[in-house]
């Protein structure tokens, strides 16, 4: 809502300065990049809301005031709206895949972190299998210890990336099997 707010009031400004001055003004093309080009920053940090927002503002100070409300200026403004609607879709779709990559990490990091631990447990549930005799309580723990921890290594949780099939087809590379 901020970046809407800032950006409206930026492009209404910005194009009342260069609807007011001859000197500005005057310079071909200047009024409409300069609407367009804001519009589009707000679309890449706001997206395509503010984005059109923007061009909204700029268009209605711009059409008047820059291009002399001359009817040939008409076609900017879906041309703008289009341009801002597109750039503000494509940086949404970007920050999306961006946060997917990085929570994909994070389990990856969560799932070796685990793994070590987990591995070692059952490192010792063996060790301890293999000891010898065991009163019939230290039997069901150390069964239990062992179901839990076989559980918990073929859990979907802890698989590492290059155990799953779909791994290969995700990353471009193929499975070595």
């Amino acid at each position: 809502m901020i970046i809407a707010v800032v950006g409206i009031a930026l492009e209404v400004g910005v194009m009342a300065i260069a609807g007011s001055d001859d000197a500005i003004g005057g310079v071909r093309g200047i009024g409409g990049e300069t609407a367009l080009s804001l519009a589009v920053l707000g679309a890449l940090f706001g997206g395509p809301v503010v984005g059109v927002l923007m061009v909204a503002a700029g268009w209605a100070v711009f059409f008047p005031t820059i291009a002399d409300s001359r009817l040939s200026s008409v076609i900017a403004l879906p041309e703008w709206t289009l341009t801002v609607l597109l750039v503000g879709l494509l940086s949404q779709a970007m920050v999306a895949v961006e946060r997917r990559r990085v929570e994909a990490e994070r389990d990856r990091e969560a799932a070796h972190a685990l793994r070590a631990p987990v591995a070692t447990i059952r490192g010792l549930v063996d060790f301890l299998r293999r000891r010898g005799p065991r009163s019939p309580e230290e039997e069901k723990v150390v069964l239990a210890l062992g179901d839990e921890t076989d559980r918990l290594l073929s859990s979907p949780l802890l698989e590492r990336p290059s155990d799953r099939p779909e791994a290969g087809a995700e990353s471009g590379e193929e499975s070595p099997t």
